[in-house]
C-alpha cells in the first residue's frame, strides 16, 4: 500500500524534530562557506587517487595523457553540473568527457598565453579558494573537536525521554474496485482464520503479495478513512463494513497495535552528531566576532552609531545643563 501512505516519517526523524531547534542558522553559514563535506585534515588524503584499474579504466586520452573515469567525474562534480532527474550514466557520459577535454584544452592555453597566479583575476580567485577552504577546514576542525562521546549520549538520552509515544497499529486489507465485492469478501474474511491468503487471491493493491500486510503505521500515515476505521475497531477483528479511499474500497483486518519502538542511539547518531557540531560550531562562530574589534558604517561610509555610542550620548545630553531665559 505505497500509495496509501501520506506524510510517513521514520522514528528517528520524528525523535529529531524534537531537537532540531538547535542552530538553522549555522546550515546557512555552511552554504555561504561552500562547505560541502569532510574537509579531512591531511592534505594526502584530500587529493583523489586517480590511478588506473579494473574499477577505474582509461576513457580517453588527451594530447598523450591517460584519462581515467574516476578524472571525468570528479571534474563533472567539481563543476556544480547536476544530473537532470531520471538521466542516464551511461549516455550523458559522452558529454562529460567533452566537458573535462574543454576544460583541459582552456587551462592549457590560458598557461600557453602566460596566465598564471600573477594574473590579478587568477590571483584574486586563488585567494578565495583558498579562504573559503581555510574556512571549511576550520568549521569541520572545531565541530570534530567540540562534539565528546558524552555530549551525543546526553543529547540522545534527552530526546528519548522528551518523545511522545507514538501508537501504531498493524492491519491487512483487501482492496477492490466495488463496495458489492468488498462485502462478499468481509463475509469470507470473517468465517476464515487466514485473511492473508484471501487477501492475495483477491486484492488489487500491491500489498496482495504479501498477504495485504501492510506492517504497523501510525495515525495520519494512512489516508484518513483507512487510518479512522483501523484506529477505531477492535484488535484481531475485521472492520465491519468496506472503508472507501480513492483507491477503491477496502475490507481491513486489525492485527495488533503497540507503542512505535524508540530508535537506537546509532540509528540517530549521525544526525545528533550533526546538529552538536551545528551548534559549537555557532558558539565559536560568536565568540570570535564578540572578540574582534569591528566598527560597522552605513553604505555611504558614515559611522554607525552602536547601542552604547547611543546610551552614552543620551547620558551625555541629560547631565548638560539646560539655559534658562
Amino acid at each position: 500500500m505505497a500509495n496509501e501512505r501520506i506524510g510517513e516519517k521514520s522514528q528517528s526523524q520524528n525523535l529529531i524534530t524534537a531537537a532540531s531547534i538547535i542552530i538553522a542558522f549555522i546550515a546557512i553559514l555552511y552554504a555561504v562557506l561552500g562547505h560541502s563535506g569532510s574537509v579531512e585534515k591531511n592534505a594526502k588524503t584530500v587529493l583523489p587517487s586517480f590511478e588506473k584499474g579494473e574499477n577505474n579504466p582509461v576513457v580517453l586520452t588527451l594530447n598523450g595523457k591517460e584519462v581515467t573515469r574516476m578524472e571525468v567525474l570528479d571534474n563533472f562534480s567539481k563543476s556544480n553540473s547536476q544530473l537532470p532527474e531520471g538521466a542516464n550514466l551511461q549516455q550523458l557520459f559522452p558529454l562529460m568527457q567533452q566537458q573535462y577535454v574543454i576544460g583541459e584544452v582552456l587551462t592549457q592555453a590560458a598557461m600557453d598565453r602566460g596566465i598564471d597566479e600573477s594574473n590579478p583575476t587568477v590571483a584574486m580567485q586563488m585567494l578565495q579558494a583558498k579562504r573559503t577552504a581555510l574556512r571549511a577546514a576550520f568549521i569541520e576542525l572545531i565541530g570534530e573537536e567540540g562534539v565528546p562521546q558524552e555530549e551525543i549520549q546526553k543529547a540522545y538520552d534527552n530526546i528519548i525521554a522528551n518523545a511522545q509515544d507514538i501508537t501504531e497499529r498493524r492491519a491487512r486489507h483487501i482492496l477492490v474496485k466495488d463496495r458489492e465485492t468488498a462485502i462478499k469478501l468481509i463475509e469470507q474474511a470473517n468465517q476464515t482464520d487466514d485473511f492473508a491468503s484471501l487477501a492475495t487471491e483477491n486484492s488489487t493493491g500491491p500489498s496482495a503479495a504479501n498477504g495485504g500486510d501492510l506492517g504497523y503505521f501510525s495515525e495520519g500515515e494512512m489516508v484518513k478513512e483507512f487510518s479512522d476505521a483501523a484506529f477505531a475497531g477492535e484488535i484481531g477483528q475485521v472492520v465491519p463494513r468496506p472503508i472507501k479511499t480513492q483507491f477503491g474500497y477496502h475490507v481491513i483486518k486489525i492485527e495488533d497495535e503497540r507503542v512505535r519502538p524508540k530508535p537506537t542511539l546509532e540509528q540517530v547518531k549521525p544526525q545528533i552528531m550533526a546538529q552538536l557540531r551545528q551548534a559549537v560550531v555557532a558558539e565559536k562562530i560568536q565568540e570570535l566576532t564578540a572578540d574582534a574589534d569591528v566598527t560597522y558604517m552605513d553604505m555611504s561610509g558614515n559611522p554607525i552609531a552602536t547601542p552604547e555610542t547611543a546610551t552614552d550620548a543620551e547620558i551625555t545630553a541629560e547631565e548638560e545643563p539646560t539655559e534658562t531665559q
